[in-house]
């Protein structure tokens, strides 16, 4: 059931309003506030005597600023006198217009706040934002009137034209409306329904020079003839997809630039850039011949083809850009994998076997923390090392995982007692043994070697 906590905001209850605002302003105490307020003002005249100079002062001039803001308003469109300060200077002059009323409630409830018995700190806090509340309301009030900055400079009238008017022009940037699209730019998350707006606004698609950046549909569409592009790569050979690849980049890369970009509703422009770095760096077929010159190459420079294509995928979110950009890597990613597993293979059989790159036993294991991160592949390790180096010095060091790279075998390959770890032919799920008993290397009698060698295994509570 549902118990209302208050009563509806019916004509009974608007007809008491008055009798309730007069017995709640009886009931303050007036003559309190305005004492502890010419205190605090008294305890502070450095502070107090400026502010009230400056209002005096803005109220003083207020013709004067008038005169000079309407002069302001003349001058646009004017060939020698209009400049690109004359908008900033009428939009400061309707602020100081609004200042005098700003400051004296800023004022108060500066005082108030210092003053800080009974409830004059809420009082005066609210007082500091009705200061804030009137600036920026009122400034706003007089840019909107007739006459005023938003009709001559910006040539949008609030009274005759709508907020579809304002999206056309806050999209075409012409003149002073530039200046508010990279103040859009700079703070978007405050106005989320501006682009909603945007996105309604229809453009020029006859001039191929024009610059479509600050229209949502032109991102948009961009999104869709790439998502296209990316899918139709599935029926393209190797070769003719990386230049497919690197073809649609030319066109769509700048997008990545946009403040679509930024808002994150240009994922595929974005997956682009890496697809375009696996695409460029894949044509590579030598590896190398050799185990050491295969390790030299990956770790010099063929590592970053796999982490730009988990870049890639990590791009997408939609189960269509998935789709787009998984078809992409299936096309110049996957063949360079089996040519690069081939060449590695091949190598594995010439040089007769892996030889373990694990973790060296360390001169000092109580200064030492090993740590083992199952499926730290080499172009992972070198992201988390990027991350680490903002924190401290990071010294990155491979080697060879164990063959099949398992957890099972893949943990006692690069532990520090690798030498004491044997395996044999039909070992279930490539579980190794200790060598010298031949016993299935379980948790504990792998943690036991590891004590016996000096290393104190933690539990996950452990620090």
């Amino acid at each position: 059931f549902w118990v209302p906590s208050n009563r509806p905001l019916d004509l009974a209850w608007l007809k008491a309003v008055p009798g309730m605002l007069e017995r709640q302003l009886a009931g303050f105490s007036w003559r309190t506030m305005l004492s502890d307020l010419g205190a605090a003002f008294s305890a502070r005249p450095l502070v107090v005597l400026p502010a009230l100079l400056l209002a005096a002062a803005l109220s003083w001039q207020r013709r004067a600023l008038g005169r000079r803001r309407q002069a302001l308003h003349g001058d646009i469109g004017n060939v020698r006198r209009d400049s690109q300060w004359h908008t900033p200077l009428a939009i400061l002059l309707d602020l100081l217009a609004a200042l005098p009323v700003g400051l004296m409630l800023a004022l108060a409830g500066y005082a108030l706040q210092r003053d800080g018995r009974g409830l004059n700190p809420e009082i005066g806090g609210a007082l500091l934002e009705m200061s804030l509340v009137w600036i920026v309301l009122h400034t706003a009030w007089r840019m909107l009137s007739p006459g005023g900055v938003a009709e001559r400079h910006f040539g949008f009238d609030p009274a005759k034209d709508g907020e579809l008017t304002a999206a056309e022009k806050l999209a075409a940037r012409a003149g002073s409306w530039g200046a508010v699209w990279e103040f859009y730019k700079d703070a978007y998350s405050s106005f989320p329904a501006v682009v909603e707006l945007l996105s309604r606004v229809q453009y020029s698609m006859g001039d191929l020079f024009a610059d479509t950046s600050a229209y949502p549909k032109a991102n948009d569409e961009g999104e869709s003839d790439l998502r296209y592009r990316l899918n139709a790569l599935s029926a393209m050979t190797a070769v003719q997809a990386r230049a497919a690849i690197l073809d649609a980049e030319k066109q769509h890369g700048e997008r990545r630039s946009w403040l679509w970009a930024q808002m994150g509703k240009a994922p595929l422009a974005r997956a682009l850039g890496h697809l375009a770095f696996v695409a460029q760096h894949s044509q590579a077929a030598a590896f190398g011949n050799s185990l050491e010159v295969l390790a030299e190459r990956y770790r010099e420079e063929a590592w970053r083809v796999d982490a730009e294509a988990l870049q890639a995928l990590a791009q997408a979110h939609t189960k269509a850009d998935q789709g787009a950009v998984t078809a992409a890597l299936r096309a110049v990613y996957l063949p360079w994998l089996e040519a690069s597993s081939v060449a590695f293979q091949k190598a594995v059989v010439e040089s007769g076997g892996l030889n373990p790159g694990g973790v060296s036993k360390v001169s000092d294991p109580g200064g030492t923390c090993v740590v083992f991160v199952d499926g730290l592949r080499f172009d992972v390790a070198q992201m988390l090392a990027s991350r680490l180096g903002a924190l401290g010095q990071v010294t990155l060091n491979s080697g060879w995982t164990s063959l099949p790279s398992v957890t099972a075998s893949g943990k006692a390959w690069v532990s520090p007692v690798a030498s004491l770890i044997a395996g044999k032919a039909d070992d279930a799920d490539f579980e190794p043994n200790v060598a010298a008993t031949m016993k299935p290397l379980n948790t504990y009698n792998f943690r036991k070697l590891l004590a016996d060698a000096g290393y104190e295994p933690l539990s996950g509570s452990a620090t």
